[in-house]
């Protein structure tokens, strides 16, 4: 599962959206379905701006911040949607811009090393090898694709299998983090929430 960096909250808030404002109007299709649609953007401007259509079970996210669609397995409500946690909407995305992960160097070199300690700390000394070449390996890697083409490498050398078992299922998710995009659609859905809620209240 990819990592929420607080870092990456930090920066979308104070960057992305500092000046963001929301609006929200309803519309009733043919059918009698309420459609919302909430700009979230900074007036007079389209940089980072995103508009959120919640229509039935899904949400559409489209603007200067990327493209996505969520399908949801409730009605989509900005009520519910303003709760969601990183992790479960990002677990209702099913297609966007990019693929929603990005890769963390340091994120991956401290996840081997949490892991081993946790996990393989009392092995044969004879892992340490394909221990440091993976450590190694991860700090080098620029990218999601290139560390999971350096991690075959590995295997090819090592036989990670003979030497972690079942690695396929924790090492190459290894720095996995969430993209300023995913994190920017589920934050900026809160921060409208949060901003209209206020607006009621005065």
């Amino acid at each position: 599962m990819a990592i929420l960096q607080e870092n990456t909250i930090q920066d979308i808030r104070e960057h992305w959206f500092a000046n963001h404002k929301a609006t929200l109007r309803d519309y009733v299709d043919a059918e009698g379905n309420t459609i919302t649609v909430i700009d979230w953007r900074k007036p007079g401007t389209g940089v980072f701006a995103i508009r959120y259509i919640l229509d039935r079970n899904y949400l559409s996210v489209t603007g200067d911040a990327g493209d996505a669609i969520y399908q949801l397995t409730e009605k989509a409500e900005l009520k519910h949607l303003a709760h969601y946690g990183m992790d479960y909407m990002f677990s209702k995305l099913r297609c966007a811009n990019d693929s929603g992960i990005d890769f963390d160097s340091d994120v991956a070199v401290e996840s081997i090393r949490n892991t081993i300690k946790e996990n393989f700390e009392d092995e044969d000394t004879s892992m340490y090898p394909a221990i440091e070449a993976a450590i190694e390996a991860a700090n080098e890697a620029m990218s999601h694709n290139d560390w999971h083409a350096k991690l075959a490498v590995l295997d090819s050398k090592y036989n990670l299998n003979e030497v972690f078992g079942d690695w396929w299922e924790w090492l190459s998710d290894c720095g996995d983090v969430y993209s300023h995009h995913a994190v920017g659609f589920w934050l900026g859905l809160k921060m409208a929430y949060d901003q209209l809620e206020e607006a009621k209240g005065n």
